[in-house]
């Protein structure tokens, strides 16, 4: 997988969100916690990373200090880009929750921004502060970072506009103008031409570049698999520009008749799932389900 995979299965989710958020079956619940699961595995290997990287860098000597940015920039490309699915994953979790009057895939989907929060927060410390060789060396990183807080607000545009989820947005106002567009143009379809245009602009902002690679490819293909298997038997996953996105990510090879979103599922390689949620490590930061349960009580206060 490359960025571009990551940013292409937000779009997808966001295109086909509307009949997602206002079904009344339960959502599946083997490719949510598949998510959660890889979701925290992601967020450990980067915090690792990123403690150690410090201490490398004031110790090498100066080629190799090069070397260890380079690793480095992969891992925070990484993170400024999953943002922008985490947000929107989140924000049309929470919006099914909502239409159902439930509290189930909400609080999950929250504990996994918390940790990608986190883990900006690192990502912006080390933009600021470093180490790095050169001060320029940042500038492609924040341009990225840049480029993706819009395309989040752009992508996340309907969803605030319909169902209030400006929370999610880095720009709310900004979110908004792209929903009021994006709905006056029939967004909620995925077939439609704002759809295309989306697609065709999301290619050319993430480019199918080596430079583009990410750091940990297979916890991605995961989370975009559990991405894709929730919309279990949706055919709408199947029209609009974004279909080859799930054809890369599906299993060809499976004789399932369940839909193309449950073919996916053929690809996990997990063990069956608990009875119920695994209690997160709370020392592992951003997955603590404590934390988020008392950010819900502040918010309805």
């Amino acid at each position: 997988m490359k960025l571009r995979d990551v940013v292409e299965i937000a779009a997808l989710a966001s295109a086909n969100s509307s009949r997602l958020i206002e079904g009344t079956d339960p959502l599946p619940d083997l490719p949510l916690r598949e998510f959660w699961n890889q979701s925290r595995q992601r967020l450990h290997a980067w915090m690792r990373r990123l403690e150690r990287y410090p201490d490398e860098f004031e110790s090498a000597i100066h080629d190799h200090q090069t070397a260890l940015w380079q690793q480095l920039e992969a891992i925070l490309a990484e993170i400024l880009v999953s943002e922008l699915l985490t947000r929107v994953w989140t924000a049309v979790l929470s919006a099914a929750d909502q239409k159902r009057g439930t509290c189930v895939t909400e609080p999950i989907a929250r504990s996994v921004l918390l940790g990608q929060l986190k883990a900006r927060q690192l990502v912006l410390n080390v933009m600021a502060n470093g180490p790095y060789p050169r001060r320029t060396d940042i500038v492609p990183l924040n341009r990225l970072r840049c480029r993706s807080e819009r395309w989040t607000d752009m992508l996340l545009g309907h969803l605030v506009a319909q169902y209030e989820l400006a929370d999610f947005a880095f720009d709310a106002e900004r979110a908004h103008d792209f929903g009021r567009a994006q709905l006056g143009q029939g967004a909620r379809d995925p077939k439609c031409q704002i759809w295309k245009l989306i697609h065709a602009g999301l290619r050319i902002a993430y480019p199918d570049a080596n430079s583009y690679r990410l750091a940990h490819p297979e916890h991605h293909r995961r989370i975009a698999e559990s991405v894709i298997a929730t919309f279990e038997g949706d055919a709408s996953l199947t029209v609009g520009p974004f279909k080859s996105v799930l054809q890369d990510h599906t299993n060809p090879s499976s004789t399932r008749d369940d839909g193309p979103a449950l073919r996916s599922l053929a690809e996990f390689d997990v063990r069956p799932p608990p009875a119920s949620l695994p209690e997160p490590d709370v020392r592992s930061p951003g997955l603590n389900f404590a934390a988020l349960r008392r950010v819900r009580r502040r918010d309805a206060n």
